[in-house]
This record gives C-alpha cells, structure tokens and sequence, in this order.
C-alpha cells in the first residue's frame, strides 16, 4: 500500500506540475495573440492615411516621419515580443511532451470542440457561403463530387498516399522562423497573387522531411543528418522497405553509420509500430554504441523517437523478452554470437528486419554466422561495415551475395572480377590487365550501386583535423621459424622488449610535451601488460565485462585516465574514443582493417585535434611482408570500392618477398615540421617514413571510349539477367516486375532490355566471315533480346550513327537464340529494339553500348 499511495502522490504532483505549465502557456498563447492583434493595428495606420494624421496628432503634432518612425518601433517591439512568447512556448511544450502531454493535440482539440458548438450559428453560415462562392472546393472522382476541407488557396487534399504533399500558404506577411517544421511543401502566395489567381507561388518552403514510398522521416530527425547520411536513408527506404531487399551501408569509420541506421528505423517504425527489428553487433558495442547513441539522439529530439528497445545479454533475458516483443515489435540488441546461437539451437524466434553491424565479418560463406544469416527467411537485411573490401574481392562478394543473391554468379564474380581486377593491381600489370580491370572495376560499381552506399574516409578529411600516419621501422631479433603464423608470433616474441621500450619513450614524450591522450593497440595481452606495467594506464581485453568495458570508456572519455591500452580485437571496433588524438599500433595485422578500424577509434566526428598514428614495424621480418600486403590491400580497396586513383606501388616480387620498394622517409627537419615528437625517439629507429603519402592521389585514370563501351554492354547483359527490373512507363510511372514479363498491368508491351553483343577473338571472328561472306570487322554476333517469349512474334531495330537515327528495320527470332548483324559501313553505331506482337508494339528500349565498326 505504501508503494501504490507514493506512486499516486507523485503522479498528483507531476499533474500539478503540469498543470502550472499549462497555464503559463495559456498566458503566453494570449500575449502572444494581444501582440500580432497590436501588429495588425500599428500596420493600419499606416496604411490609412487619416488614422496617421490622428496618430500624429495624438503624439503631439510631430511631423509624418517622426509618427511613422514611432509606429515601426512599437510593431519592432510587438515583433520581439512575439519571438520571446514564441521560445517560452516552444521550451514548456518540450517539456509537456517528455511527460506525455502533447500541447497541440491537446489544442486543436479544444478548437475542435470550439468550432463544433457554432456550427449552427448564423456567421458560420454565412462564411461557409462566402468560401463556396468565391472558391467552389469541390472535387469530382470517379463520377462523384464531395466538399473537401478548405486549404488557404484552394483546397487541402487528404494526402495519406500523396509522398509530396502540398500546401498553400496565403500570408505574405510572415516569413519562415529558423525553428519553423514541416512536412510537407509549403507554396507562400501574397495577397496579391491570390486574387490573381496565379498558379506559381511567390515563395516555397521545401519540406525537410525525408519521404520515399510511403515511408517518412519527419524533419525533426531528418535536419540532424549530414548530407551523405540523408542520401543513404532515402536509398535504404527504396530498397529495403518498398522493395523488401537487402542493402549495405558502407561509410567509412566515423561518418555515423548508427545515427543513419536509427533514422532507418525510425522511419520503419512511424509506417508500422509493431515492426520486429534485431540488431547483431559486437558484444562491445551493445551499451557503447547502440543503446548510447539511440538514448542520445531521443533525448536530443523534440519529439520522442517511435520504437522501444531492449538489449539481450544471454540467453535467460532473451527468453523473457521474447513474447512480448514479438506481440508489441521494437527493437532487441544482441551481440553476434548471441544471435548465430539463437538462428542455430532451441531459441531460434521469427522477426522482420536484420540490422548486422560491423558486417564484414560475413566475408567467408563456409561460417556458422554467414550461414545463419544467409539461412534467414528475413529478406530486409541492413549490413553495416565501414571496410567493405579487406583481404580480397570474393570477400566483397559474398557479402554482396548475402544482400542479393541475384547480382553475380560466384564462380563468374571469381574469374571476371576479382583475378582481373587484381592482376591489374600490381605495378608491373601490362597495359591490357589495366585497361581491363579499369572496365570491370567500372561494371562492379555500376552493378552495386543500388544495394551498396559507400562513402570513403575523405569526407572526414573535409570535416576534421589533419590526421598523419607514420611508419616507425625498428630492428629487434629476428626468430629462425617456419610457417607463417608461428614465424609471425616468434617475431612479436622476440621483438617483445626492443618494442616495449620504444612505445614507452613514444608515449613518455606524448606525455611530457602534450595533454594528449593516447589509445595503445597490440594483439598480444602480454605486450599491453608489460606497458601497462611500465606506464599504467587502462587495460581492456576480452576477458573484460561489457559493464567493465563501459565503465574504462566513460572513464576515460572523462578525463580520468590518459593511455587506454586495449587487445586490437576487442578495441578496434564500435568504440568512440574522439578524446584521444595519438595512436600506436604496435604489430600489424594480417587483415589490414582491423588496424585501420583502431584509427579510426580516434579520428571520427567529435574530433577537434590533429590526429597522429604510429605504426610499429620491425626491420626485415614478416612485419614488413604483413605491412606490404595490408598497403597493397588498402590501395586496391581504394580503386575499387572507394573509385580513387592512387598509384600501384608493388610488384609480384615485392609482396612476395622483402625486396626494397621505395619509401618517403623524413629526417628531422622534416618530422619537426609535421611532429616533433618523433625527433626525440628518431635516433632508435632504423627509420621513419610516411605512410600518408602511399595513398596520396595519382594521376587519374579516366575510361576510354573502348572501356566505357564495354563496360555499357557488360552491364546491359548482366541487367537482362537479374529476376527483377525497374522501368518508367510513358507516364513517368515506375514500376518493379519480372524480369521476364513481356506485358505491363494495362497490357500494353514492356519494351525489351537494351541489346548487348558477344566479344569474340580473331580467329571466330574470321570464322564468321567465311560462313557469310563478309568483313570479318563488320559483323557482330548479338545476345537473345530479352525478354524472351515465343509470343513476340518481331522487333524492330533502329541504328543510330553519329546522332543521325536511321529508319527501323524489322527482325524476327533475335529472342531466342544469339543472331549475327552484318554492318554495311564502318563508324560508330548504337541500336535498339521494340517488340511487336500483331499491330501492338511497345516503346524502344534503351540504346545499346557504343559499336565501333
């Protein structure tokens, strides 16, 4: 009892407290409303001559300007009061609200409830009639004519299926506050226009809100995004909700892939509030990342976000939560084995929406988690990465495949991507491995570009300090072991003490000549406590709790502590450590992303220092094979995934072996200028270089017309082989259907795919040429015309040559197996095709890659 009468006494008190509220928003609503009243009054005045004559009389006969000058001033501060009453509401609505007191709802119900108890008198009568005359608001649909509710300037629709609402505002008195939100289009017509009648509106507001396919943003969310955030929502809402696929999120570390994420859902939720949603992530990120920044961003907004959630830790709280969830929808946060554990044993629950974050540990289909998630009957599936490409290009594939399974065929993707693409990598490619890996790097891009958003680490160059990496190169003993992986922990082994006592003189100097905070990254737990040892400091390693993790975070984010020594696979993922701006990566890694990803810990948004990286390297051991490799890596994920032009710096030869390749070593002068630090610990490095200027930008490497040709007809073919297709109808209506439909819902004809053609060698192609008796350079062997269907009884065929279109020609039988096209004249061509079944056709189809005959 005594529980249930202190709840009650505080929920009286929080009312009373409301209450208050309530009424100093009452009183404001009435200032406010007494000085627009005074505004209106004032500008009167001054629009009526003998009012302004009475006015400068009663202001003791001063001159015209002197009374105008007055009357401006008294609306100045009429306006100003305004804008204070206009604040005052705004912060005492916020607050309501966060108490589950909504002021405008609550407001235009009582309008309402105003409005219902004259709708018998006279003056609304009388105002109803007036509109109707002036502006009949009728609306005629399918043979019936109905009032619809009057808008300023003309009438207000029901919008519920119109994604671009719009409204019309006639005051052109008032102009948009900064605070001002809304979500739809707002159309402003002055007083003038609108007894006009004219249909262009003097000014538009356009909408913040993100609206795609009867999914919406609202603007209060929508306005925290960054641009390159904004784009990818509307991308994912278009194919993950309207189109029920998969999508990969693939920003760089530190552009805000979870802030996106969360617009994402939210948008989900506001269509259907009872959406089941999963989020697997690294059992580190569970407090750090997730349930953070969702608190974090709700407590920033206005308006509350839509969704609940609930982070499952084991198996015993999951199984509690569960039922209700399933009921109720929200979201639960797990981490990743928790979830591949719950897709594979007794606790396997059916849900709607799949977000895996850090999702390029899908790279490998022969996993327990791959399968789990590809064994999913869930076809929205959100992955999130910020290293798409780390080892090699299968990897980027089958996470491709995960999220569409329907773009390359594996053992294709294998032959005519990833060995082209790097066999064009090395610096000793010929012209030809170049030129082709140019071209499928190009179809990659295209193919993916309505599944895969990527955004690079530039757009953080743009926004943040500079950041610089360096190359500390140091000589240790050298072990006599076999094998790569026991001669790269002997190397570590023996290295042990020459790499502690240099990271000690680093990080001692940090500390005696800045308050820099420093973040420490080895994959080995014994070199961390040796340090740790030496320079205490905060020590996290997977033995650490999530609460225990939680805890060194905060503390150290704080203030409290200043070196942060972390096991590179548990720290180098989902953490925000913006306070720190010096990093030391003591060994390198065999994937180069998870030392990337340890940079990355420090150098995202929040940053407001220059960042330095150091990377530890001992002199001719497999440490410079590993750095090599993870070099050669990154720069061929910079080409591929992130379509930057950086030079090729090694040869066969050199990744191989430890051949010399050239380095950009600084002397001291030169390290002074960039960090002075490094002069103190320079004399015990054999050397130091730059590893910036490995990824500076070459020359760019733009497409020739050849290139670009085949790119256009290799995505031709691969786009005619997809299941699905999405086309435009001559009423600029989009539509997604098969593949293989010939006929659109009205049973008009769907134009066929673009024409693509066959590349074959010299000796076929003279093959050709006896068979038919021509030119073996003007013949050219076509592809199916798709979509294939014995129905199609012809297609028409029209040739364009240097802009000039010739006249259509008519083929039958071009849908079902390959067909020669003998060109009679050399030069450049394109072509295209219509179907034709009896005296129906429909529209051409796009035109083919560039032919040059």
């Amino acid at each position: 009892m005594r529980t249930h009468s202190h709840t009650f006494l505080k929920k009286k008190q929080s009312m009373s407290s409301c209450q208050r509220k309530w009424k100093e928003y009452q009183q404001l609503q009435m200032a406010n409303a007494d000085s627009m009243d005074n505004i209106s009054e004032l500008r009167s005045i001054l629009s009526n001559e003998e009012k302004l004559q009475q006015c400068m009389v009663e202001l003791g006969s001063v001159t015209r300007a002197v009374a105008c000058k007055h009357v401006n001033q008294v609306i100045d501060d009429n306006e100003k009061q305004i804008e204070e009453c206009d604040e005052k509401m705004h912060t005492i609505a916020n607050a309501l609200k966060r108490k589950g007191f909504d002021v405008d709802a609550y407001s235009l119900s009582l309008a309402v409830t105003d409005a219902e108890k004259h709708d018998n008198s006279d003056w609304r009568k009388d105002a109803d009639d007036e509109l109707e005359r002036k502006r009949p608001c009728k609306i005629t649909e399918n043979n019936i004519t109905r009032i619809v509710p009057i808008g300023a300037s003309g009438y207000w629709r029901d919008c519920d299926n119109d994604e671009d609402a719009e409204i019309d505002v006639l005051d052109d008195s008032v102009s948009p506050m900064q605070n001002d939100v809304t979500e739809a289009k707002l159309s402003i017509f002055s007083h003038a226009s609108d007894m006009a009648d004219k249909d262009e509106p003097d000014a538009v507001i356009e909408s913040a809100a993100i609206v795609i396919k009867g999914f919406r943003l609202p603007s209060n969310i929508a306005h925290l995004l960054k641009p390159h955030q904004k784009d990818a929502v509307q991308r994912i809402l278009k194919t993950v909700g309207d189109e029920a696929s998969g999508y990969l999120l693939a920003h760089s570390m530190g552009l805000g892939k979870t802030l996106t994420t969360i617009a994402v859902l939210e948008a989900f939720f506001i269509k259907n509030s009872k959406l089941r949603v999963v989020v697997a992530c690294p059992k580190s990120c569970i407090f750090t990342t997730w349930c953070d920044e969702i608190d974090r961003w709700d407590e920033a907004l206005d308006d509350q976000l839509s969704f609940n959630y609930t982070a499952a830790n084991d198996e015993t709280s999951l199984k509690k939560i569960i039922p209700k969830w399933s009921k109720r929808g929200g979201i639960i946060i797990m981490g990743h084995d928790r979830f591949r554990l719950c897709q594979t044993g007794e606790t396997m629950f059916e849900f709607d929406f799949l977000v895996f974050d850090e999702g390029h540990i899908l790279k490998n289909p022969d996993t327990l988690m791959y399968q789990a998630v590809d064994n999913l009957q869930v076809s929205r599936k959100l992955l999130l990465t910020g290293s798409p490409l780390q080892n090699h290009l299968t990897e980027y594939g089958s996470m491709i495949k995960l999220i569409n399974p329907h773009v390359f065929d594996d053992a294709v993707f294998k032959k005519e991507f990833a060995d082209v693409i790097d066999r064009g990598m090395l610096a000793d490619a010929s012209d030809s491995d170049t030129s082709k890996a140019r071209t499928q790097i190009e179809v990659l891009t295209r193919m993916t570009e309505n599944i895969v958003h990527r955004r690079s680490s530039t757009l953080l160059q743009m926004a943040l300090p500079q950041m610089h990496e360096f190359k500390l190169t140091y000589k240790a003993p050298l072990p006599k072991s076999s094998g790569i992986f026991a001669l790269t922990q002997d190397t570590m082994t023996c290295a042990i003490d020459k790499k502690v006592a240099l990271a000690c003189s680093l990080i001692r100097q940090i500390q005696r000549d800045t308050d820099d905070k420093i973040l420490v990254f080895s994959w080995r737990k014994d070199v961390l406590e040796a340090l740790s040892a030496k320079i205490p400091g905060l020590v996290m390693d997977g033995k650490c709790s999530t609460s225990q993790r939680q805890e060194m975070i905060d503390s150290f984010q704080s203030g409290e502590a200043n070196v942060f020594y972390m096991t590179t696979k548990v720290g180098s993922v989902g953490l925000n450590l913006y306070m720190a701006n010096r990093v030391l990566i003591l060994d390198p890694a065999w994937n180069p992303t998870n030392d990337k990803q340890a940079c990355f810990r420090a150098y995202r948004y929040g940053q407001t220092k220059q960042v330095f990286i150091y990377r530890f390297i001992v002199f001719n051991s497999i440490e410079e094979k590993i750095y090599r490799l993870a070099v050669h890596k990154n720069l061929a994920a910079c080409r591929i995934v992130d379509e930057r032009d950086v030079e090729r710096h090694f040869i066969h030869d050199q990744l191989k072996n430890l051949d010399n390749f050239e380095e950009h070593h600084l002397n001291h002068a030169a390290l002074n200028a960039i960090d002075p630090i490094l002069c103190n610990i320079l004399p015990k490095l054999v050397s130091c270089s730059s590893h910036d200027v490995l990824f500076a930008d070459a020359e760019e490497e733009e497409l020739s017309n050849a290139e670009k040709a085949d790119a256009d007809n290799q995505c031709h073919l691969m786009n005619s082989l997809q299941p699905l297709r999405t086309i435009t109808d001559t009423n600029e209506v989009s539509h997604t259907i098969q593949s293989s439909a010939i006929r659109f819902d009205d049973d008009s004809l769907v134009p066929p795919f673009a024409m693509s053609y066959s590349t074959i060698g010299a000796r076929e192609r003279a093959k050709l040429c006896s068979e038919h008796g021509a030119e073996a350079s003007c013949i050219r062997t076509f592809h199916p015309i798709r979509p294939l269907s014995d129905e199609i009884e012809s297609h028409d065929l029209v040739f364009m040559s240097d802009d000039i279109t010739g006249t259509a020609n008519k083929l039958k039988g071009c849908q079902n197996k390959d067909w020669l096209l003998n060109f009679t004249r050399r030069g450049s061509f394109r072509v295209r095709s219509r179907a034709r079944i009896g005296n129906v056709v429909s529209d051409w189809s796009e035109w083919s890659a560039e032919i040059v005959v």
